[in-house]
């Protein structure tokens, strides 16, 4: 410090050293002189304001300071006169020996007041009013604590360390809400602190914990102050996450579809996160059904944004409707795939949610139930995630942790076709499963046997089976095969048992055996007494006879029931309809019997009324049917939009009745509602078992046979912010309602040569399944089809399926039959030898060609799978029985072309070959007029019927029966012309396609049972058409016909399975004769 001012001191020697000192007199004179200091011997002199001091004391002076060419120096222009300078270079050179330095100042503190100049100007202020000679300066990138000596520096270090601090806090920021930065934290604590200016606050990240070092420096009840701030700021923008539980899930699902904006909305102005539980895929919709929302947001903000989630949460309204049909036209619109997007579309438009959902859960059945009820909570809910998206031909997989075992396996059975196939082969999966998985034993339950009524005697031949086949294959794991039988179910045990010990037995005799092989297997269900299955049985006893209520899952085919009441005839009023009205609720009770149409099918007697108004006249026909004498009603499906309302006014009707004739012996006294589709025969049975289980009704019922799976239909749910949009909702669904429309399609041959009981049971089916009425106008061919647009479209494209099915049966048959004609297969059991049906034949001789063409491959399954053909060895086995036979194969030999063919060549007499000639040998012509049976007829003309592929079958067919006769009758004719009269029209498809038994009856009836007619009177068979043909026909041995309407099964005596070749109206003198193979005859 004191070499700064050399300069000043060498002058100031000199001066006082100079002999020439002036005299008094001469002081007076004003000195302007410029002298050079370091800067901050100029900054002190300011600092301590020695200008004013030096002014204080009387003494003239002026101070002023410009730069120096040094950059540490500067330059003092001093101006005083002569008598005051010593005086004041005297001052100037007492600050030659300044202190310069921090002191104990930390290292932060330097760095504060080097940045803050206002808060060096503060101090310095301070320092002024304290006296005390010392200052604070930031002088090139360097701070600077100068004073006049040793007493003002310290007493200067004191100032600042009493006055000024730095401190330090941890900021955890993982636990801050993550898009929170350093950068607005530090932001938010400044914000809160006031004067925040003259504090500086420093961040440093901890590598090692990923948190900051907030450290803050400044005065020393602000540093305090920003301390606390910090804390508290942590503390209001520390993350927590808080749940709102037990939330309706409809609520849920409607805040993350519809509200997700105003989520957003929320997320952003309080930084935090808002997580909806989503519902999973395998869970149900409905109310009881719950979720919770987590709230991921800053401590501060926890309150809001919870009341404003639970003012959203209270916004939401729901809104439901209970029972509603899958067939329905809200079920048809929720559950159609095609209607997703048109649905979704009103949803966004009235922002209101549509949930449907069902009854059907995971507890369905009772092996479903007690394995729910063992397994727990934890079981279901593995069970909801594993299971949800199960095909019917898919083998679920869970962990059997919960009821003892290691696996559990699902087949979805109640699903299924339920047929002895699927089961077995569902089985079969199992246990390769099993065994595949390491699985050493399995339990099977006895799948069927309980309330399903099914037959248990085929369900545990099918078990059984498929064990002993596994078993056969001698499998590297699985070796136990349990079957768990209820201990009370002495049926099933006995089954089982039986089937067990029945399948080590292979001891059948010969018919039999030709009885298993030679005749293909149905592919029947499960329930083998009938196809019609029993979902529930109700009975009351309030009356005379008791009344019973029966509803089957079937067709009404099948019904035993007297009467049968048919909704499909729509009237000359409604036909034309544009619109579709609602049936039930047609209030005109006369419409009913006004429209009513009464006719007698060969087993019941049909009722058949417009759909219109069926609840109004429900009871004025019950008692028209009463009256009639009909004692049980069959109900098949009423209206297209029936409901359990609907449902609860026919079980109230249906009382009513049984009040009125409660003294009456001779009434109706059982009512059938059967329907065709599962779901919705369920949905009907669970109805009316709701009415009368949970209902008031006038009489006591009891239920005798309960419906195993209830289902209750839909449940639709509506949920919006406001009724108003769930009415805007429910009106725009209304508006679905496809226009009541008709259409015609022309149809050349299927349906119009339908038989009416044929026809009416296509009708019924078309009307349970697609909700259409189809009627025929026979005259000009045309098929009307009324309904819904969007349905006739489904009806036209079954009735051209049907059509096309029941062709391709005809032609399959045809090529069957062929194939048995000209390559037949048998049996063989010992020396005898029995044909194959032309299904199995046709089956055997296909297989047989891709066997000679390619060798490698000897095994063929045929039957469905029940069968193997081993064309190596000839033989044949029964799959299921495990019983084999030998096989043989006989080729016919060439059929010569009859002599009085007319053909160009010889080669054109091929497959398919067809022509009608006109006779002219004369001696041909007198041979059919003179036949005796003409009865006088003049003959016009006769056309001779080459058809190639119908001679050569009558000829392999002629051949057959003449080898049975030579056998069995040796006496009896086995060929004779008989006469067949027609229309023009059906004597021409005659001619061309041969004769059709399938046709029996359709014109006259079939007095003397099902087959082709044929009379030895050409008068007689005249009286059936304008056309008349004389053909070849195999009567060979024939009986008595016996059953009308019924197929001639007679066995011809002596044989053990052949049957005979006609039957006749009288064995002594024969009028009539009726064969029941089409290749018995040729035109």
């Amino acid at each position: 410090s004191r070499s700064a001012g050399s300069t000043l001191e060498n002058k100031y020697k000199n001066y006082s050293n100079s002999s020439n000192i002036r005299k008094s007199e001469e002081l007076s004179i004003t000195v302007h002189k410029e002298y050079t200091f370091n800067i901050k011997i100029i900054f002190l002199i300011r600092q301590i304001n020695l200008l004013q001091k030096l002014r204080n004391q009387g003494v003239f002076v002026s101070f002023s300071y410009t730069d120096s060419d040094c950059r540490n120096n500067g330059k003092l222009i001093l101006e005083t006169t002569a008598d005051y300078e010593t005086y004041i270079l005297d001052s100037l050179l007492n600050l030659m020996t300044i202190i310069d330095h921090c002191g104990c100042l930390s290292e932060r503190i330097r760095q504060y007041f080097a940045r803050h100049a206002e808060v060096r100007n503060v101090i310095n202020q301070k320092l002024q009013e304290l006296n005390i000679d010392a200052g604070i300066a930031y002088i090139d990138q360097s701070l600077s604590v100068i004073a006049t000596n040793s007493e003002n520096h310290r007493k200067a270090i004191a100032v600042l360390q009493e006055a000024f601090d730095s401190d330090s806090a941890i900021v955890i920021m993982k636990d801050l809400y993550p898009s929170l930065t350093m950068d607005k934290f530090l932001s938010l604590v400044k914000g809160s602190i006031p004067e925040t200016g003259i504090l500086w606050l420093e961040a440093k990240l901890d590598g090692e914990s990923s948190n900051y070092i907030l450290t803050v420096i400044g005065p020393r009840e602000l540093v305090c102050s920003a301390i606390e701030t910090i804390r508290l700021k942590q503390q209001d923008y520390k993350v927590i996450s808080t749940s709102i539980k037990d939330i309706c899930v409809l609520k849920t699902e409607y805040l993350r579809l519809y509200r997700k904006y105003d989520i957003l909305a929320l997320e952003k102005r309080y930084n935090c996160q808002i997580e909806i539980e989503t519902i999973m895929s395998s869970e149900i919709f409905t109310s009881q059904l719950s979720k919770s929302i987590t709230v991921r947001c800053p401590q501060l903000s926890k309150d809001e944004v919870n009341r404003k989630i639970h003012n959203m949460i209270n916004e939401i309204i729901i809104g439901k409707e209970d029972s509603i049909s899958l067939h329905s036209r809200i079920g048809k619109l929720c559950l159609c795939k095609e209607n997703k997007s048109k649905l979704e579309g009103w949803q966004n438009e009235h922002q209101c949610l549509v949930i449907i959902t069902d009854h059907y859960g995971l507890r369905e059945g009772n092996i479903a139930v007690a394995l729910s009820e063992m397994g727990g909570s934890e079981y279901e809910q593995e069970c909801s995630l594993k299971l949800s998206g199960l095909s019917i031909d898919e083998i679920g997989c869970t962990s059997g942790t919960a009821i003892g075992c290691k696996i559990i396996y699902h087949i979805p059975f109640l699903s299924s076709s339920r047929t002895l196939k699927w089961l077995g082969n569902s089985i079969k999966d199992c246990l390769n499963q099993a065994d595949i998985q390491g699985m050493h034993s399995i339990a099977i339950p006895t799948i069927g046997t309980g309330e399903m009524t099914l037959n248990t005697n085929n369900i545990a031949q099918v078990m059984i089976q498929v064990a002993l086949n596994f078993a056969e294959q001698k499998r590297e794991n699985l070796r136990k095969i349990h079957f768990i039988i209820h201990p009370t179910d002495v049926n099933t045990h006995t089954a089982f048992k039986n089937a067990l010990l029945g399948s080590s037995i292979e001891m059948y005799t010969p018919q039999q055996l030709v009885e298993i092989f030679t005749k293909p297997e149905k592919d029947s269900k499960l329930n083998c007494k009938s196809n019609s299955l029993l979902l529930f049985k109700a009975q009351c006893k309030a009356s005379k006879v008791p009344v019973d209520i029966h509803v089957f899952h079937g067709m009404v085919d099948e019904v035993k029931t007297d009467a049968i009441i048919d909704m499909t005839a729509l009237c000359s009023k409604h036909i034309s309809t544009n619109n579709h009205l609602d049936f039930a609720n047609y209030h005109d009770e006369h419409h009913t019997s006004q429209t009513l149409r009464y006719r007698r099918s060969s087993k019941h007697s049909i009722y058949q009324v417009c759909p219109y108004g069926y609840l109004a006249g429900f009871t004025s026909l019950l008692v028209l049917m009463n009256n009639r004498g009909e004692r049980s009603v069959t109900i098949p499906l009423l209206d297209v939009e029936i409901d359990i309302l609907i449902i609860d006014s026919l079980i109230n009707l249906i009382e009513l009745y049984i009040k009125n004739h409660i003294q009456n012996q001779n009434s109706i006294n059982c009512f059938d509602f059967v329907i065709g589709y599962q779901d919705r025969s369920t949905e009907i049975a669970t109805w009316i078992q709701d009415k009368i289980t949970n209902k008031l009704l006038q009489f006591k019922w009891t239920i005798i046979h309960k419906v195993s799976v209830p289902n209750f239909g839909l449940n639709v749910y509506y949920v919006a912010s406001n009724r108003k949009d769930i009415s805007n909702m429910k009106s725009k669904i209304a508006t679905y309602e496809n226009t009541w429309a008709h259409h015609e399609i022309v149809d050349e041959d299927y349906f119009n040569d339908l038989e009416p009981e044929r026809w009416y049971q296509l009708a019924l089916k078309i009307w349970t399944k697609y909700n259409t009425i189809i009627s025929r106008q026979e005259t000009n061919k045309i098929i009307s089809i009324f309904g819904y647009e969007a349905n006739i479209m489904y009806t036209v494209s079954h009735i051209y399926k049907e059509r096309k099915t029941r062709l391709e049966e005809k032609a399959y048959k045809e090529i069957q039959q062929f194939t048995a004609e000209t390559s037949q297969w048998y049996l063989e059991i010992g020396s005898s030898r029995f044909k194959f049906e032309a299904k199995l034949n046709y089956e055997i001789e296909k297989n047989y060609k891709i066997y000679s063409k390619n060798n490698t491959n000897e095994i063929f399954y045929i039957d469905s799978d029940k069968k193997i053909i081993d064309y190596g060895n000839m033989k044949i086995k029964d799959v299921t029985r495990r019983i084999e036979s030998s096989i043989s194969k006989s080729a016919f030999q060439d059929i010569a072309i009859p002599d009085n063919w007319e053909y160009n060549k010889k080669e054109d007499i091929v497959d398919g070959y067809y022509n009608m000639v006109d006779v002219t040998n004369q001696h041909e012509i007198n041979r059919i007029k003179n036949t005796s049976q003409l009865g006088g007829l003049n003959i016009r003309k006769v056309q001779r019927i080459q058809n190639w592929n119908l001679y050569r079958r009558y000829q392999i067919m002629k051949a057959e029966v003449t080898e049975a006769v030579n056998k069995y009758q040796p006496s009896i004719q086995v060929e004779r012309r008989l006469f067949h009269g027609a229309t023009s029209y059906k004597l021409s498809a005659i001619c061309k396609n041969g004769f059709d038994r399938d046709y029996s009856g359709i014109a006259t009836g079939s007095i003397h049972g099902t087959g082709t007619y044929f009379a030895v009177n050409a008068r007689f068979s005249q009286r059936f058409g304008d056309g008349l043909l004389l053909v070849r026909v195999l009567t060979g041995i024939y009986t008595p016909s016996t059953f009308p309407g019924r197929p001639n099964l007679s066995i011809i005596p002596g044989s053990q399975s052949e049957r005979v070749h006609s039957v006749v109206d009288n064995t002594n003198n024969p009028s009539i004769y009726v064969v029941s193979n089409d290749n018995s005859a040729y035109p």
